[in-house]
């Protein structure tokens, strides 16, 4: 690992002269030879390690990824494996602290399932279930346009206007078109948007409604995703001295 790498430098530009310190690094180190196994086990978990020291200094200088959250939901369960492990063949190490056993839990509940985005807005960041507002924004983005045509077969068949059609540009918005021969036939629920050459176009209740759901979509996602993103930065953070305590121990066993 990265911490592994940087702690044996130290330890060769700065070695230790405490005989018990000595000792007792040799004596883990015969533990470790007697037990292959599971000192293979335990190889494969630190592969999994992150290199948590400078995830952390990219959080501090705003440099966060919503992929690093999935690394260190990684590191946390690599460790606590590496612990059972160890624990099996009476090899000392501390345990995960409990501020970071919760943090594992909260990002459970809240991270999307998937693979998370290099940046957000990417694709979805939080899991289905975490926020009734985030999931029905969702929805909305990402079947707005089904919505859509669900409702132009509905006004179609309902009104029997075979020219009616349901269109979208940036100055009007979403409006339902009919041809000029038979805009006179418009329901009455509908109202007139605009009079063209071509025909008239009109707005309906219902349809403003589905308007307003599918434009507010992509605003709610960046507002949610922004705001839980920075918690769990800062979250992070406020747990420096626990992250500390685990790169320590994975740097020690490491080297």
């Amino acid at each position: 690992t990265s911490l592994g790498k940087r702690y044996l430098k130290q330890r060769i530009l700065f070695p230790t002269r405490n005989p018990e310190m000595i000792r007792s690094h040799w004596e883990k180190i015969e533990i470790l030879s007697k037990n292959k196994k599971d000192r293979k086990k335990i190889e494969e978990s630190l592969q999994e390690i992150i290199d948590i020291e400078r995830v952390l200094s990219r959080f501090r200088g705003g440099k966060a990824s919503p992929r690093d959250f999935f690394g260190i939901q990684k590191t946390i369960l690599s460790f606590t494996s590496i612990k059972q492990t160890l624990d099996e063949i009476g090899f000392g190490f501390s345990s995960l602290p409990k501020e970071l056993q919760s943090l594992h839990s909260s990002l459970m509940k809240c991270l999307n399932e998937g693979e998370l985005p290099v940046f957000l807005g990417n694709s979805p960041f939080l899991r289905k279930g975490f926020l009734e507002e985030y999931d029905q924004a969702m929805l909305a983005k990402e079947k707005g346009k089904d919505w859509i045509l669900e409702l132009e077969e509905k006004e179609k068949l309902n009104s029997g206007l075979s020219s009616l059609k349901i269109r979208y540009n940036k100055i009007l918005g979403y409006f339902i078109e009919i041809s000029r021969a038979q805009a006179k036939d418009a329901p009455s629920h509908f109202v007139k948007k605009q009079t063209l050459v071509t025909g008239e176009r009109f707005t309906s209740e219902e349809l403003e409604e589905k308007e307003r759901i599918i434009l507010a979509a992509d605003e709610i996602i960046e507002r949610i995703e922004k705001e839980e993103f920075e918690r769990l930065v800062n979250l992070c953070l406020s747990l420096f001295p626990d992250f500390l305590t685990l790169a320590t121990e994975i740097a020690t066993l490491d080297y």
